[in-house]
């Protein structure tokens, strides 16, 4: 998946990225911006789903194809010939220019850098968690179990204490604990150190640690994409707001009060220090601490609408927007259009004429889509070009052997790329000889199996046709 970010036709992926990742932030800070009341939880969610949609982009290279257009935009595809069928693969020469292996290289520098300061990271809190210890004073480990099970954990998480001050914070994912600072607890009342016991609770309740790992990881490999860092903010911004929500529901306070308690504990312990890709803490910047107190305007008034709209919007982001589709024509259930005859003259030989079925299919992955199938009457050695779109067309060539028994053909495709241009781009295939009424498929495909396949049957028809 990594090295395939920038191959010789990677450009196609690169972009394919980069509009999926825009597209799907993009989107989901419209809703969360129509929607101020929605809960935290919601919310959360649907920067999750962006995430997901993330990993989703890099790893699925080939789109599923939702076969629902309607039958004439594309024509069959279907092969009927009794002789054997031989096949031609055009080889690409490779294009990689020294552009696209520097970028490639600064792409794997900058993805490596961010990737180390995530194990910098990993194990700057693996000798942090060394350091502190389990909690020994009995009111706050009775205060710690009473949290605990008002949340109803299935795995009792460790309290622990370490020096100096601070706010309070979670680590560990395979190993959960919450950690005080000792001059933190010491100077909180009762309410206090509950209320900060809840929230970072709270956190590992809905596995706000694995969900950053995973978009610090998404952020690292789209470290050029101004709106992965976006998501990843956004994304810990929800995962504070939902914190809130649960600790205000199971500590039974208003959110007026519960705000008042958040600023008393900044005010007392100063924002995190921590390592914040591995843990979460209850204080966070300054800019996340106000938006939280904002979204607490809502929290004991959000309407059953706000949850019911939140729910669809984050159904409908699952439903539709996880996995990368694209609309094509049903294969085999669409009928060939009305293409004319055409004729290809040479004054060299106009006696002797051959008549060519070409079948024109676009490749992806394992699905072919039809394109047209025109039928062309040659006279002689000669060939015809064909238009497929703006972009593309193929060139036909066809020299009869008559001299021969039984009767053969030469042919050869040619496929062009920018035809309307002043130096258009031709591929060409293998020359392939063919006997008479027997055919031959060539394609001209990328590293991802897609491109077109051209299906060239020959067959020589009488002179007084």
């Amino acid at each position: 998946m990594i090295p395939s970010l920038f191959p010789a036709a990677g450009e196609s992926v690169i972009w394919r990225v980069c509009w999926h990742a825009s597209l799907t932030i993009v989107l989901v800070q419209l809703i969360c911006c129509l929607i101020p009341a929605m809960p935290g939880r919601m919310r959360s969610w649907l920067w999750r789903l962006a995430i997901i949609k993330l990993i989703v982009v890099l790893v699925w290279s080939t789109p599923v194809e939702l076969p629902v257009l309607p039958p004439h935009h594309a024509a069959t595809a279907t092969i009927e010939s009794s002789h054997s069928i031989v096949a031609a693969l055009v080889e690409r020469t490779p294009t990689s220019s020294g552009w696209k292996i520097g970028i490639s290289v600064l792409w794997g520098i900058g993805a490596g850098n961010f990737l180390l300061q995530i194990v910098n990271s990993y194990r700057e809190l693996v000798q942090f968690r060394c350091q502190c210890h389990p909690i020994d004073h009995p009111l706050l480990a009775n205060e710690f179990a009473d949290c605990v099970r008002s949340l109803r954990f299935s795995r009792f998480p460790q309290l622990l204490v370490c020096a100096g001050t601070g706010s309070p914070f979670v680590i560990g994912i395979r190993h959960p604990a919450v950690v005080l600072p000792q001059e933190t607890w010491q100077q909180l009342s009762t309410a206090e150190r509950q209320m900060a016991l809840r929230h970072e609770l709270a956190h590992l309740r809905h596995g706000d640690l694995v969900w950053n790992l995973l978009a610090a990881l998404v952020r690292s490999f789209l470290f050029f994409h101004p709106l992965a860092w976006w998501a990843e903010r956004e994304l810990r911004t929800s995962h504070e707001m939902s914190a809130d929500e649960l600790a205000i529901r199971t500590q039974g306070c208003d959110a007026v009060d519960y705000g008042k308690l958040l600023l008393s504990i900044v005010h007392q312990s100063g924002t995190a220090e921590f390592p914040s890709t591995m843990a979460v803490g209850a204080a966070g910047s300054v800019g996340m601490l106000t938006r939280r107190l904002a979204a607490m305007r809502f929290m004991n008034r959000v309407s059953g609408r706000a949850v019911y709209s939140s729910a669809a919007c984050v159904a409908l982001i699952a439903a539709i927007g996880i996995v990368p589709w694209r609309l094509v024509t049903p294969f085999g259930s669409q009928q060939p259009p009305a293409i004319p005859l055409l004729s290809v003259t040479n004054d060299r030989d106009a006696a002797q004429r051959t008549t060519a079925e070409i079948r024109i299919s676009r490749c992806s992955g394992q699905q072919d889509s039809p394109l047209s199938k025109p039928t062309v009457e040659f006279s002689g050695d000669s060939e015809v070009t064909l238009p497929i779109d703006n972009e593309h067309s193929i060139q036909v060539a066809v020299e009869t052997n008559r001299q021969e028994s039984p009767l053969t053909h030469s042919v050869r495709v040619t496929f062009i790329e920018n035809p309307q241009s002043e130096t258009p781009k031709r591929l060409f295939a293998p020359r392939v000889t063919l006997f008479d009424g027997s055919n031959a498929i060539v394609q001209d495909l990328d590293a991802n199996g897609e491109g077109l396949k051209v299906e060239v049957a020959v067959s020589a028809v009488p002179s007084n046709r």
